[in-house]
């Protein structure tokens, strides 16, 4: 049971509790002091006495009565405590937006519909990029199909070339047959045709001579044992082999020339050229002349060839033998040489023209030898 709260009062009391005491006063101006005895009340006033509620039963029990601050501290800490509890039940009360729900779920949605369509691109880069290595695959078997009936193409011309008996029979197996045919004739009139042979083909490998058809090295090991080198043209669907590199073809035997020096002619040479120091005669003058050793292949004779210094011979023999390798090692050219009929110089030629940088034309030749 609660206690009972009363007001607190101040109401009279007429109890007549009191106690006397002896109060002892001096007299003014006494000569003699003198103690009279006086009655005074030392009680309060009846209006001062404060009225203590009654007690209950129940509190009456307790051993001690908190005071009045204990009303104050107790409310106090009632105020406090539902304070602390206001936010935390406006917080508890409040209800959460669904529009966050509704954001995730679109966030999660764009994230699965993303990923599928990132593995459906990716599953189809995968099939094209499968299409294509088959498609490069078909192509590239195609090609080594191509190739390999290419080379076998190659080795039956070259094997026929090699066994041909007659000028008709490799006539139309050899590169600028208009042009090379009269100097097949001429040639195999001053030496007597005789089939190269053929054993084997022993390798091949590309000549890049710098033109849209493809040039072959072919290695083959003739008749009598030894290795001869074929150059090979695929033209097209045709494999035409080169002549002039075969038999080396010169307009005139080189060594004859070097001894009869047949003035007033103008001939094409496959020669080796390097240079040289002699000057002598009419080309005595060097700031006007550029001296070069002339040698053939499997020949003794050599000459000294002129040529204009600094002058579109000069100029291209020089570039060729500056991106030669090897020191002072000679270049293969095919040369328009000269012998004018007033000659001095007991082996001079003058070089007029240089018409190939290697043996072989790439392009026919712009005149007739």
């Amino acid at each position: 049971m609660a206690r009972e709260k009363k007001p607190i009062g101040v109401r009279p009391v007429e109890e007549e509790v009191f106690r006397e005491q002896e109060i002892f006063r001096l007299e003014k101006d006494a000569k003699a002091v003198k103690v009279l005895k006086e009655r005074v009340e030392v009680r309060p006033a009846p209006e001062a006495r404060l009225e203590v509620p009654e007690v209950p039963e129940m509190d009456a029990k307790r051993s001690h009565e908190p005071g009045v601050e204990v009303l104050y501290e107790g409310e106090a800490a009632l105020f406090n405590s539902d304070e602390l509890e206001w936010g935390r039940t406006a917080a508890a009360r409040r209800p959460l937006p669904w529009g966050w729900f509704a954001l995730l779920g679109l966030l999660l949605v764009g994230a699965v519909v993303w990923s599928v369509t990132r593995m459906v691109d990716a599953e189809q880069e995968v099939e094209a990029v499968q299409h294509q290595a088959e498609i490069k695959v078909s192509e590239d078997e195609a090609t080594d199909q191509e190739i390999e009936r290419s080379l076998v193409q190659m080795e039956r011309v070259v094997r026929s070339f090699c066994l041909a008996k007659s000028v008709d029979e490799m006539a139309g197996m050899v590169r600028h047959p208009e042009r090379v045919r009269p100097l097949m004739e001429r040639y195999y009139a001053e030496n007597p045709l005789e089939p190269l042979g053929f054993q084997r083909q022993r390798g091949f490998q590309g000549a890049m001579l710098g033109t849209a058809n493809n040039f072959w090295v072919v290695r083959v090991v003739v008749g009598n044992g030894k290795t001869k080198v074929l150059l090979v043209e695929e033209d097209g669907d045709r494999f035409l082999v080169d002549w002039e590199t075969v038999v080396t073809y010169q307009p005139m035997n080189w060594d004859s020339y070097a001894r009869d020096r047949p003035k007033g002619t103008t001939l094409d040479f496959r020669v080796s050229a390097k240079p040289d120091n002699l000057f002598s005669h009419e080309f005595v003058n060097q700031e006007k002349w550029s001296c070069y050793l002339l040698t053939a292949p499997a020949r003794e004779e050599f000459l000294w060839g002129y040529a204009a210094k600094n002058g579109e011979a000069d100029t291209i023999l020089r570039a060729l033998l500056r991106n030669n390798t090897g020191s002072h090692k000679p270049v293969s050219v095919i040369l328009r040489l000269g012998l004018p009929q007033e000659m001095r110089s007991l082996r001079g030629v003058i070089i007029e023209k240089v018409l190939s940088s290697r043996w072989a034309y790439v392009v026919p030749p712009d005149a007739k030898p």
